[in-house]
């Protein structure tokens, strides 16, 4: 089972964009996401981005996937 973290995207060029995740950066193609803007999350798949999350979604999200961990004891 893979799960994908919300990524943070810091900016947008074109069909790529620099995100980040727990102060890793990354490259994604955005190429199949419209109207992304640097503050929006993207959930990614290798490096493909494959949705858009609101600021509010990405950080619920990540909330929830640390308590997870944490209880995982990861």
């Amino acid at each position: 089972m893979a799960v994908a973290y919300p990524l943070l995207v810091e900016s947008v060029d074109g069909g790529s964009a620099t995100v980040s995740l727990k102060g890793k950066r990354m490259t994604v193609d955005v190429g199949m996401i419209s109207d992304l803007s640097p503050g929006d999350y993207v959930l990614a798949h290798g490096s493909l981005a494959i949705q858009k999350l609101s600021p509010e979604q990405g950080k619920v999200t990540i909330s929830m996937l640390e308590q997870v961990e944490e209880y995982m004891g990861g």
